[in-house]
């Protein structure tokens, strides 16, 4: 009888590693796919907001055309819901305007081009910057932007 048990006892011992053996690899199985769905609810939220500033960009040079062709002295407010991730909104080389946004995986520039020239935004050089850390807040809510014909360009200002 001393070895029916001593067989007994060893089954035992064998199922109970065997049961920790399966249980922790489905825990590390359920925590991969987990971590993966996690990282690509970052990536698609990141790249909604992304693509959330190009068309603000894109309603912006579209009102700038309409301005442009109305002629010297005439404006339109542009309100848009900006994302909080928006760092900094400036043109460039008075026919891009530029959205820097902050990703899970680090800033990305998305440009915006424009067939007509467009200037604003505290000119600094070529670049003219409008900060999320001025006086005019342009992330995490509604953002009134004016576009105002000037002559030769369009002038974007945010209030």
């Amino acid at each position: 009888m001393t070895v029916r048990n001593g067989v007994r006892r060893a089954r035992r011992g064998q199922s109970g590693i065997e049961f920790l053996a399966v249980t922790g690899i489905g825990m590390l199985l359920l925590l991969s796919v987990s971590f993966l769905l996690l990282s690509d609810s970052r990536s698609s939220r990141d790249r909604a907001e992304v693509q959330q500033a190009e068309q603000i960009g894109s309603e912006l040079l579209s009102q700038a055309r309409v301005v442009a062709a109305q002629g010297r002295n005439s404006w339109v407010t542009v309100e848009a819901q900006v994302p909080s991730s928006v760092d900094a909104i400036y043109t460039v080389e008075n026919n891009t305007i530029v959205f820097d946004v902050m990703t899970s995986s680090g800033l990305v520039s998305q440009p915006v081009f424009s067939l007509i020239p467009v200037s604003g935004w505290y000119g600094i050089g070529q670049k003219m910057y409008l900060y999320n850390s001025s006086s005019t807040t342009i992330g995490g809510g509604v953002t009134r932007f004016t576009v105002a014909a000037n002559g030769t360009a369009v002038i974007l200002s945010a209030q």
